[in-house]
């Protein structure tokens, strides 16, 4: 048996501007989701160079009935060319016991309208993956979406997703001067990511923010801003600010929790890792969260 246990955070499905449908074609159960405010990068499998798209959308159609998936991905870049609206049909849900939704197809060619099939390239492999979760936030419980795509033909790999996601897990407060032995440990602490890819940085929101001893159970919203990000050829976001700044509280920086040293990596396909300095109530700590977007998932160890 498998088990998901509602533990998990939501909070930022506004923030992906997503629209779901439920329909019934034929009697097949079909879910459609729209992500209106997507990004895409493409990696040179040659030389590692990585071209980064600013302007896209998807559209993810999950067929429950047939069990298989497809999507549709708004300005897609590919081989030198953009293809208007590129549609992946009935890619085959993949057995897997991660928690994840995984449909894949190799061989593949999309649907462009307005596009002689010839001139279209041919995709060796298409990858879908989805997630729900949940969490309970200010006493209700409020739901999450995460969504990847991977692509890849023979020149290039192809990585679209939401600007924004999050993820909640543990949040582990240490001394910074003695690691050995946490402080404390809580689950509560969500965390929010927000691209943009006009400026290359990132905006890291914390709710239920816990950085020091005092800090629990007060509800707190933190927010770390423009912090510098890049991009790697695996599907991972990794974003980095060494110096010291002030974040903010209440819409203005709060020098009360100083911060530095932050290391912040969104893996498209796993989760969440962050870590970070911080200065607060009089003593120096090391914040560090391993936040999976399946969290709480419990695969059948028989």
């Amino acid at each position: 048996m498998k088990k998901l246990n509602i533990i998990l955070c939501g909070l930022a499905a506004c923030s992906m501007m997503l629209t779901s449908c439920l329909k019934t074609n034929n009697e097949d159960q079909v879910v459609t989701e729209s992500f209106g405010s997507c990004f895409s990068y493409n990696v040179n499998k040659s030389t590692g160079d990585i071209t980064i798209s600013k302007e896209n959308s998807m559209i993810v159609k999950t067929n429950y009935t047939a069990l298989n998936m497809g999507v549709t991905v708004g300005s897609l870049s590919v081989n030198g060319m953009t293809l208007p609206s590129a549609e992946f049909k009935d890619l085959k849900l993949q057995q897997n016991n991660t928690g994840w939704m995984i449909a894949e197809a190799t061989a593949i060619r999309p649907e462009v309208k307005g596009f002689d099939e010839a001139t279209v390239p041919m995709f060796n492999r298409v990858r879908i993956a989805s997630l729900n979760h949940m969490t309970e936030y200010n006493g209700s419980y409020l739901a999450g979406y995460d969504r990847a795509l991977r692509l890849d033909t023979d020149n290039e790999v192809i990585f679209v997703s939401p600007v924004s996601t999050w993820s909640t897990g543990e949040t582990v407060v240490n001394n910074l001067s003695d690691a050995t032995e946490p402080l404390f440990k809580s689950s509560k602490p969500i965390y929010l990511i927000k691209l943009d890819t006009e400026k290359n940085t990132a905006s890291i929101t914390v709710h239920n923010a816990v950085f020091a001893p005092g800090m629990e159970n007060r509800g707190l919203v933190i927010e770390f801003r423009d912090v510098p990000f890049t991009l790697d050829g695996t599907g991972r976001v990794t974003m980095r600010r060494t110096d010291a700044f002030d974040p903010y509280y209440d819409k203005a920086p709060n020098p009360a929790f100083p911060i530095s040293n932050l290391v912040c990596f969104w893996d498209f396909f796993t989760g969440i890792q962050i870590s970070f300095n911080c200065d607060a109530k009089g003593g120096s700590y090391r914040v560090s969260a391993d936040l999976p977007f399946n969290f709480g998932y419990e695969a059948d160890k028989n």
